[in-house]
């Protein structure tokens, strides 16, 4: 207050006092994990899986600016060659994408996009159309370049250690970074997977799931079809048909309220068997949140 240099023990201090008192919990658990701080505690309860729709856009353009901003001031100052953003077809690569876009500019971003080829005659999925005519018709994105990689769906379509290694090379041949698509949602949930690690940044880390459809549908002008894409279950892509059937809303909220560590508004929005069902797949990949290991103790008790 009123300038004052804290010292460590006072911050320390004052860190315990807060998390007496609600208020403070809320304080804590959007401040010290990176949320803004609104001491509001959680959004809204979700009605309805409206894909972020009725995310306030004031909030939403703030969370644009910042990442760009973030983006500008890290890979725009460091990264020589750019960045190489995996274009997977859906809605996270896509915002990560347009907004590595804004904040480089379109000839210092490169997508990659990986095509099925199995078939005497194969021909592009609606999702692959529609990601080629976003990039090509986007003021914003213009003069980005998009190379299409072919994969044999029978033997290594499947295959996400190969797909890394394909857009980890491609950066390291151009000098670039590469960029993780990881949301918010999908990392306190661990339905991402393990080799993604090897992103050199991952710029949509700090964005709720549904802060990604609201961005997509509304100001980066994503294509219908690859935002509608994000609703579909895709099990490559950790949604199950049971997770899409629960909807983004649900799921954001049940990560949010994990996050925030207010279990007891689980109720608010889901089911029983619905929490039931979600915390058995964050248990499932809860090995995920401490990769890579130390393995110096267990060498140690040895």
């Amino acid at each position: 207050p009123g300038g004052r240099i804290l010292r460590a023990a006072e911050v320390a201090d004052a860190v315990v006092y807060a998390i007496a008192t609600d208020e403070g919990r809320r304080w804590c658990a959007e401040e010290l994990r990176g949320e803004p701080l609104t001491l509001r505690g959680l959004p809204p309860v979700p009605d309805a899986d409206d894909g972020g729709a009725a995310i306030d856009a004031e909030v939403l353009g703030r969370r644009i600016d910042g990442t760009v901003e973030w983006l500008r001031s890290t890979a725009g100052r460091h990264a020589r060659g750019g960045l190489v953003v995996p274009l997977s077809g859906g809605t996270d690569s896509a915002v990560a994408f347009a907004l590595a876009c804004r904040a480089l500019g379109p000839d210092r971003v490169h997508g990659i996009h990986f095509t099925a080829t199995s078939g005497p005659n194969p021909q592009p999925s609606a999702t692959t159309a529609a990601l080629l005519d976003f990039v090509g018709g986007d003021p914003a994105l213009r003069g980005a370049t998009v190379a299409m990689h072919p994969l044999d769906r029978r033997a290594d379509a499947d295959d996400d250690s190969l797909r890394w290694a394909i857009a980890n090379t491609a950066a390291r041949r151009r000098g670039a970074w590469l960029a993780g698509t990881r949301n918010r949602t999908e990392h306190v949930m661990g339905t991402y997977s393990v080799v993604s690690a090897a992103a050199t940044t991952q710029p949509l880390l700090n964005w709720w799931k549904r802060e990604v459809m609201a961005a997509a549908a509304g100001p980066l002008r994503v294509p219908t079809a690859i935002v509608a894409s994000s609703h579909a279950a895709d099990p490559d892509c950790g949604r199950p048909a049971d997770v899409a059937a629960i909807g983004i809303g649900k799921l954001d909220w049940f990560a949010r309220c994990t996050w925030a560590g207010q279990p007891w508004r689980l109720t608010d929005a889901l089911s029983p068997a619905e929490i039931g069902y979600l915390r058995g797949i964050s248990a499932y990949n809860s090995f995920k949140r401490s990769m890579p290991a130390d393995p110096s103790p267990w060498h140690e008790r040895m």
